[in-house]
Formats: structure tokens, C-alpha cells, sequence
């Protein structure tokens, strides 16, 4: 196994992972509330969802963005 390889199957599937145990405590949390009056159980509710999309969308944007072949003239040219 390459380590692109490794990096893509193992290391974002953890961050899948944690992303879904985030957004699944928010929703949780969010569900045994009896309403949303107290400042503290909504800041919990939209921290932990929110951490949860964040973390998605950046392995989403890893996947959608990943070249294969890296051009480092190029690169350095940018910078």
C-alpha cells in the first residue's frame, strides 16, 4: 500500500469518523433538549454540528482537490 493510498482509505476515514461522532452528539443533544431558552445548551448544540460539517467538508474538499501529479517548478512559481 502506497501512502497516498494509506492517507486516503485509513487517515480520512478516521476524520470521517470523528466528524460523524460530532454531528451525531449535536443532533443528540439537540433532541433531549426541552427547549433552547439557555444560552450554554444551543452553544453546545451548534459548536459540535458545526465541527461536524467543518470536519466533512474538509475531507471532501481533500478528495475533490488532490492531484495525483504534483508539478513542484510550478509550485514554487506560485509562491
Amino acid at each position: 500500500m502506497t501512502p497516498e493510498e494509506w492517507w486516503k482509505n485509513f487517515a480520512l476515514g478516521i476524520e470521517i469518523d470523528v466528524a460523524g461522532t460530532f454531528i451525531h452528539n449535536g443532533i443528540k443533544t439537540l433532541h433531549e433538549l426541552s427547549s433552547l431558552n439557555h444560552s450554554e445548551d444551543s452553544f453546545e448544540v451548534l459548536y459540535n454540528l458545526s465541527v461536524g460539517i467543518e470536519r466533512l467538508l474538509k475531507v471532501a474538499i481533500i478528495l475533490i482537490e488532490h492531484r495525483d501529479y504534483i508539478d513542484i517548478k510550478q509550485t514554487r512559481k506560485i509562491v
